[in-house]
């Protein structure tokens, strides 16, 4: 939606939450910051933050 801040993308290595399976990528694009966000979480550890921009997607607008 057009007044979208942000949303997320995982790739989970299952189905369980608690305690979480693997994430083998987390992708956010984050509007406000004017990046996207790319990490992982390996037994319920979050990975370093990577951050790339500037942002190249819009809220509201198609992208492939």
């Amino acid at each position: 939606p057009p007044s979208a801040v942000r949303f997320a993308v995982n790739y989970q290595l299952g189905p369980t939450l608690n305690p979480r399976d693997d994430i083998a990528i987390h992708v956010s694009p984050r509007f406000a910051e004017g990046f996207i966000t790319r990490n992982h979480i390996v037994s319920m550890t979050w990975g370093p933050e990577e951050n790339d921009g500037p942002m190249w997607i819009q809220p509201g607008q198609e992208f492939e």
